[in-house]
C-alpha cells in the first residue's frame, strides 16, 4: 500500500505537467507540495481520512490513465518524472524493513505517526510527543504513505525520501534519457552531499529537508521561464507553505526564498520581451509580502488548532526565542557568554561540516565530543564558505551562458548571503535564547548549519549540470575516439575529489537501518503491557537510564498510543514520595520497570506493597490510593545495557 501512495503522487505530477504544460520536476514540485497543504486543510477540518482516500483513489487513477495516454500516443516519459519513480521503488525494495533509531525520531516523530494512525487524526493535548506543537507538515506525509501499511516505519522513511527527493529532482531537468553518465553522476553527487550536509536516505530529521526545498525552488524557478505569469509565480506559494510546515524555521528559509525570487523578477531577462519597470517592481514587493501573509496564516491556524485542544506551549518555542534575541537578555553571564563565542568560533574555524562514520554514533553534534573528529583537511563551516564564494564567482565568470549569467549569481549569491546571515542566527540563538548554561555545548549545531550549507553545495555544482547549459558544452578528447563534455569532465573531477577528501559514510545507503538492541528486548514486555492497561494512562517508573535519556524515549514509543509518563529520575521517590503519590491519582496503572535493588525500599514505600516490581493498577478509594498488583516480572532494568 506504500507505494500505492507513491503512485498517487506520480499521477499528481503527470497531471500537473499536462494540466499546466510545466516541466517534469516543477510538476513533482507542485503536486507533492498541493497534496501536503491539501493533507494540511483536511487534518484541521477533521476530515484527514476522508482526505487520504480521496487522495489516493485520485491520483492512482491519473497515473495509470496518464501511463496509458504516454504509451498510446508513443511519447517519451518525462526523465524526472521517470528517475523520481525509479528511486522511490528502489528506495522501497531497500528500505522498506528499517527501524527508528535515533533519539528524535522516538521522542516526537515516531510518536506522532503512532498516535495519528490510532486516531486517524492529529495528535492532541495528551500526546506522548515531547514537542506537542511541532508543526505537522511531514507527520501528514508520513501518514499519507503508512497509514494502510503493514510496516509503518519503513513507510515513513519512503515517505520522507520521497519529500526530501522531490525539489531535488529539478537536477534531472534538460538531461536525456540516453545519457547514462550523467544520471549516475547526479545521483552520485546527491549521495554525497545528503549523506554529508544532511541525514542521508533513512532519516525522520528535517534540517535537509529545509535545505533541499530551499535550493529546488530557487533552481525550478531559474530554469523555467514563465515566471512572468501570476499564475505561474502564485503556484510557488505551495512549496514555500510546505517549507513552512516543516518547522517553525521554515519561515525563516520560506521568507528568504521569496526575496531572492523577488530579485529575480527585477532582473531582466535575455531575449525575451521586456516589462515595464513598474510592473517588475510591483510583482518584487507583491510576492515576498503575499509569501508573509503566507506564512503567519500557516502559523495562526495551527496555533488556534492546538489552543482549541488546550496543547501546552513548550520550551523554545520561535515566538520566545526571538523575543530573547531582539530583547538582549541572556540568562548567561558575561563570563558564558564569552566562553560560549570563544567555542562558537572554534567549531566555525575547525569543527569538520560533513559527517562520516564517527557521526554516526552520536545522535547529534555537541562542543565536547569535538575531539573524536580526527580527520584533517575537512571542510569546515568557514573554509566552505570561502570556498563555495570562489566557486560562484568562477561558475559565473568562465561557466555560464550569457543569458543565464546575472539571474544566477543574484540566486547564488543570495543564497550565500542567506547562509551566513543564518549560522549569525545561529550564535544568537545559542546566545540570547538558552534557558541554561545547556547551550554552552553548542547542542546540534553541525545539524542545524547544514540546513543552509546544503543548499549552497548545491548552487556551487549546478553550473556544471545540463540545467544551465553554457560555454562548458565543448568536448574533451580522452582518448583516440573518447570525447567527454567539457562540463561533464569538470564535474566529473569534482565529484571524485568530494569522495576523497570529504568521504562520506555509505552503509545506510544500501542496508536497512535495524531497531536499536534494547527495542528489541523490550518489546515483548511493552506489547504485553499494552494488553494489560488497554492503553490506559500509565506511569512508567524507569529511572538509570542513560545520559541523553533515549531508552526512555524507546519505551515510551512502544508505549504509544496510550498516555504514557516516564520517571527516569529517582530523585522524587527518595526526596518526595508524598508528591508523587499525589500526582499518581491521574493515572491508572504504574509500572515499576526497573529492578535495581537500590529503590526497592522506596517503591515499596510508595505502593505498600511487598513487591516492588511489576504492573499496578492504581485504585482510588475515598482519599486513600491502592495498588492492586495486575502482573508481575515486567521488569526492563535487565534489558538496559
Amino acid at each position: 500500500m506504500e507505494l500505492l501512495s507513491f503512485l498517487s503522487i506520480t499521477g499528481f505530477a503527470l497531471g500537473w505537467q499536462r494540466w499546466r504544460g510545466s516541466s517534469g520536476s516543477s510538476a513533482i514540485l507542485h503536486a507533492v507540495s498541493a497534496a501536503l497543504v491539501v493533507l494540511f486543510l483536511a487534518a484541521l477540518a477533521n476530515t484527514l481520512s476522508s482526505a487520504v482516500v480521496i487522495l489516493l483513489a485520485t491520483g492512482s487513477f491519473l497515473a495509470c490513465y496518464e501511463c496509458y495516454r504516454h504509451l498510446r500516443n508513443g511519447e517519451q516519459f518525462p526523465v524526472p518524472l521517470g528517475i523520481f519513480a525509479v528511486l522511490g521503488v528502489l528506495y522501497w525494495l531497500l528500505h522498506s524493513g528499517s527501524s527508528l533509531y535515533y533519539y528524535d525520531e522516538y521522542s516526537h516523530w515516531g510518536v506522532f505517526l503512532r498516535e495519528m494512525l490510532a486516531s486517524k487524526a492529529l495528535w492532541g493535548a495528551d500526546t506522548n510527543s515531547m514537542h506537542p506543537r511541532y508543526l505537522p507538515g511531514t507527520s501528514l506525509w508520513q501518514y499519507y504513505f503508512a497509514v494502510y501499511s503493514g510496516r509503518p516505519e519503513g513507510a515513513a522513511y519512503l515517505a520522507q525520501f520521497v519529500l526530501l527527493m522531490t525539489p531535488l529532482m529539478v537536477l534531472w531537468e534538460k538531461v536525456a534519457w540516453r545519457q547514462v553518465l550523467w544520471h549516475i553522476g547526479l545521483l552520485a553527487l546527491l549521495i554525497v552531499l545528503l549523506f554529508n550536509f544532511g541525514h542521508g536516505f533513512t532519516s525522520l530529521y528535517v534540517d535537509h529537508l529545509l535545505g533541499a526545498w530551499f535550493a529546488g525552488i530557487l533552481l525550478n524557478f531559474l530554469v523555467e521561464r514563465k515566471n512572468s505569469n501570476l499564475v505561474h509565480l502564485g503556484s510557488y506559494l505551495l512549496p514555500l507553505a510546505v517549507i513552512v510546515l516543516t518547522k517553525t524555521t521554515g519561515v525563516f528559509f520560506a521568507m528568504a526564498v521569496a526575496g531572492i525570487i523577488a530579485l529575480l523578477l527585477l532582473v531582466p531577462k535575455t531575449n525575451e520581451p521586456q516589462e515595464s519597470m513598474s510592473r517588475r517592481w510591483l510583482r518584487a514587493a507583491a510576492f515576498p509580502s503575499v509569501t508573509l501573509v503566507l506564512c503567519l496564516s500557516i502559523l495562526f491556524v495551527w496555533n488556534s488548532n492546538r489552543d482549541s485542544l488546550a496543547v501546552e506551549a513548550g520550551e523554545g518555542e520561535a515566538a520566545s526565542l526571538l523575543g530573547s534575541i531582539v530583547s538582549g537578555q541572556s540568562v548567561l553571564t558575561d563570563r558564558q557568554q564569552q566562553e560560549l563565542t570563544r567555542r562558537f568560533v572554534e567549531v566555525l574555524m575547525h569543527q569538520q561540516i560533513s559527517k562520516d562514520e564517527v557521526s554516526a554514533q552520536y545522535n547529534a553534534f555537541s562542543y565536547p565530543i569535538m575531539s573524536a573528529f580526527t580527520e584533517r583537511f575537512r571542510l569546515t563551516t568557514f573554509s566552505m564558505l570561502g570556498f563555495s564564494l570562489i566557486a560562484i564567482f568562477l561558475a559565473w565568470y568562465a561557466l555560464l551562458a550569457k543569458e543565464i549569467r546575472l539571474r544566477w549569481l543574484v540566486a547564488s549569491l543570495s543564497t550565500w548571503l542567506t547562509g551566513v546571515v543564518y549560522i549569525a542566527g545561529l550564535y544568537l540563538g545559542y546566545r540570547y535564547a538558552s534557558k541554561s548554561d545547556y547551550d554552552l555545548l553548542l547542542s546540534s549545531y553541525v545539524r542545524y548549519s547544514h540546513s543552509m550549507l546544503l543548499p549552497i553545495a548545491l548552487f556551487c555544482f549546478s553550473p556544471l549540470l545540463p540545467l544551465f547549459e553554457g560555454a562548458q558544452a565543448k568536448p574533451v578528447k580522452l582518448g583516440e575516439k573518447l570525447f567527454v563534455e567539457k562540463r561533464f569532465f569538470i564535474f566529473a573531477i569534482l565529484l571524485l575529489a568530494m569522495y576523497v577528501f570529504e568521504s562520506p559514510y555509505l552503509r545506510p545507503l544500501y542496508s536497512e537501518q535495524p531497531p536499536h538492541e534494547f527495542r528489541v528486548q523490550t518489546e515483548p514486555i511493552t506489547e504485553r503491557m499494552r494488553e494489560l492497561t488497554g492503553n490506559s494512562p500509565l506511569w512508567v517508573f524507569f529511572p538509570n537510564d542513560v545520559e541523553n535519556g533515549v531508552l526512555g524515549q524507546m519505551l515510551q514509543y512502544q508505549l504509544s498510543p496510550g498516555r504514557v509518563h516516564v520517571e527516569e529520575t529517582s530523585v522524587r521517590l527518595l526526596t518526595d514520595p508524598d508528591s508523587l503519590r499525589e500526582e499518581l491519582r491521574n493515572w491508572e496503572y504504574i509500572w515499576v520497570a526497573n529492578k535495581n535493588p537500590e529503590f526497592q525500599p522506596a517503591i515499596e514505600a510508595l505502593i505498600g506493597r511487598g513487591l516492588g516490581d511489576g504492573l499496578f493498577r492504581i485504585n482510588l478509594v475515598g482519599d486513600q490510593l491502592q495498588f492492586v498488583e495486575v502482573a508481575n516480572s515486567l521488569g526492563a532494568g535487565s534489558q538496559q545495557q
